[in-house]
């Protein structure tokens, strides 16, 4: 049971503390008034870490860790090595240790307030204030696309799922699938474990087990895995025979 809460849990320690320091900014400078950063701010100060469908926080924290991560990067790298290491370095990670020990000459003017507050602002222009307070589940829906998509066949692609956790929490989701699949299995008890995969197992267009896993998958729920050849049997529900 623990191990499945984890894998389900779509909690962001790093998004909610970036949340908190930058509504902590803006209240310190008497900006929460701003008719541009209010709904923005209203939205921070009630998200509690956790990117669930529901939660416009995440839309926020997910959209202002972004633009706040790149803007500090490109304040001390050339263009092409910011865009370098923002894309595969621990640029984030950076930012909340710049954030945490405030080092000499990393904010301008060693202004960590005004960092923040300029970071939402930045946010706010770049998605523009009534569509970037939205449901995470909206902003950050996905949809598993067949590699052939790219090509105009689209029918091949799986379902659309809603934004449900994200880059920093356990439950891996953010511009696409982040798991592949999602299994407990209790040792010993191998009859008690569970898998869930983002589609079906089939990997065949028209089978009907091509999508049939998105429903569980999206709800997090695991579909039982039966191990000894009785529990298999009793479980079985077609049988498809492979001939050369």
């Amino acid at each position: 049971a623990t191990s499945a809460a984890i894998q389900t849990d779509t909690t962001s320690l790093a998004e909610a503390e970036l949340a908190r320091l930058t509504v902590a900014a803006v209240r310190r400078a008497h900006l929460e008034a701003d008719p541009d950063l209010g709904p923005a701010v209203v939205a921070l100060a009630g998200f509690d870490g956790r990117f669930e469908p529901d939660s416009k926080g995440a839309t926020v924290a997910q959209r202002l860790r972004l633009i706040a991560t790149y803007d500090l990067i490109a304040s001390h790298l050339p263009t092409a090595a910011a865009n370098a290491y923002f894309a595969n370095g621990p640029a984030f990670v950076t930012l909340l240790r710049a954030l945490r020990e405030r080092p000499k000459g990393w904010f301008a003017r060693d202004d960590v307030d005004g960092f923040l507050v300029m970071a939402l602002r930045d946010t706010v222009t770049r998605f523009g204030r009534d569509r970037l307070v939205v449901p995470y589940g909206e902003a950050y829906a996905v949809q598993a696309a067949h590699p052939l998509s790219a090509f105009g066949a689209t029918f091949w692609n799986g379902p659309r799922v809603e934004g449900r956790g994200g880059g920093y929490a356990p439950a891996v989701q953010e511009y696409r699938l982040g798991q592949s699949f999602r299994a407990v299995w209790d040792v010993g008890n191998w009859e008690a474990g569970g898998i869930s995969l983002p589609l079906g197992e089939s990997g065949e267009p028209g089978s009907p087990h091509y999508r049939d896993g998105a429903v569980t998958w999206s709800a997090s729920q695991p579909v039982a895995l039966p191990f000894a050849d009785a529990a298999v049997e009793h479980a079985r529900r077609a049988v498809l025979t492979l001939q050369p």
